[in-house]
């Protein structure tokens, strides 16, 4: 692919395919001009056709192969892992859809009643630019697409998605860097933080699944791999701030944290991890099906996808799909009975219901998950009558089983 940038690259667009080049046929179309710029925020190893505009992370601009067509294709490089488009690549899409606009309509001179559509699912391209260039648009997506997961990964998918919206409005207006220090109340009492809206149980959970608090050793060992920041694996390690760090998600969880804790605790950095995870949570949930499939098998409850839809949207507000998690902090918890594992089973619940063929573990997932399944059919019925479901279908707020 060669570099361009966006004027180079422009000025390579082949005239349209109506002969606007040709002074009889541009005198012929007169009346009425379409025309179509389509915006993608893609993995590109994952993706066939590699568009005639690629923008690099880094902002720069290729054209794969022979270039442009009159319906130019621009497509964002997604890295593994990025949750947003970068600002560097947001100004150069902006830039180049604009230049792209101006150059269709120098090439319909005699047109009336020209229209340049604009299919932009990322909601990359800025409110001005589309006013200025006067670009008929879908309204925007966000570039994690529609939620298709349920329950709690459903709402961290939308918290997500609203977040990845606000960054590319701050991006292409005000000071992108403030969002991340804010703090923002949800319905529930609870708060969610920064430029993701990371909830207290998002951060735990992102802990968790980096093994903190580790050996110094072990920090080094997540440095060099890109799943930690430096400056807070150091931090992290020390006992009194891991105390405070601890004292911030409960404050968080519980609607009391505030900007400057933000600020002290998470930052940007640490953010961007976090919301990275998430997204590579959201995305394989190929394993969790074969999981919770073969769950039903053993709790003898058919494994369509409905009932997987519904063991799902359990575990997924339950314990966000963390096997070894333990909830210490609710009445379960203050009883001397904590719960545990994906489906969040205390130990009698687990031990009247697990199977004796599967692992006495109550932190194994498929024991816990078919001890879950098991004690939700026998006190409810079925899965359709668990309560949090039952609140969910009415849009109310999930509830535990």
């Amino acid at each position: 692919m060669k570099e361009q940038n966006a004027e180079s690259a422009v000025a390579k667009q082949p005239q349209s395919s109506d002969g606007a080049s040709n002074k009889g046929a541009q005198e012929l179309s007169s009346s009425v001009w379409h025309s179509m710029i389509s915006v993608e925020f893609q993995n590109l190893e994952e993706k066939e056709d590699k568009g005639d505009f690629v923008i690099s992370a880094s902002g720069q601009i290729f054209t794969p192969g022979s270039g442009a067509s009159a319906q130019p294709k621009v497509l964002l490089e997604r890295q593994p892992g990025q949750v947003a488009p970068t600002q560097i690549e947001l100004a150069a899409a902006n830039r180049l859809v604009s230049e792209l606009a101006e150059e269709a309509r120098r090439s319909h001179p005699k047109s009336d009643n020209a229209t340049i559509e604009l299919t932009d699912s990322s909601g990359v391209i800025s409110a001005s630019v589309r006013k200025d260039e006067h670009l008929v648009a879908d309204a925007p997506s966000s570039h994690l697409g529609n939620p298709a997961t349920t329950g709690r990964a459903k709402r961290d998918q939308v918290s997500i998605d609203s977040a990845a919206k606000e960054a590319v409005a701050l991006a292409t207006g005000s000071d992108a860097s403030a969002s991340y220090a804010t703090v923002h109340k949800w319905p529930d009492g609870q708060q969610r933080a920064g430029k993701y809206l990371l909830s207290a149980h998002d951060i735990g959970g992102f802990l968790l699944d980096m093994g903190l608090p580790p050996e110094k050793d072990d920090v080094d060992k997540l440095v060099q791999a890109g799943k930690l920041p430096e400056k807070f694996g150091e931090a992290y390690l020390n006992p009194d701030y891991r105390q405070q760090f601890q004292q911030f998600l409960k404050d968080l969880h519980h609607g009391r944290a505030t900007a400057g804790d933000v600020e002290k605790f998470l930052p940007s950095d640490l953010q961007d991890m976090i919301a990275s995870s998430l997204v590579d949570k959201i995305e394989a949930n190929g394993e969790h099906a074969k999981l919770i499939k073969e769950a039903l098998q053993y709790a003898h409850v058919p494994t369509k996808d409905h009932y997987v839809s519904l063991v799902n949207t359990i575990v997924e507000w339950e314990s966000d799909w963390h096997a070894a998690i333990t909830n210490n902090w609710d009445s379960n918890a203050r009883a001397g009975h904590p719960s545990s594992g994906l489906m969040q089973c205390i130990p009698e619940t687990f031990q009247k219901y697990r199977l004796a063929n599967l692992s006495a573990d109550i932190d194994n997932p498929l024991s816990n998950v078919v001890a879950g399944i098991r004690y939700a059919i026998a006190r409810y019925g079925s899965l359709d009558r668990v309560p949090g479901i039952v609140s969910l279908k009415v849009n109310r707020h999930y509830r535990g089983y």
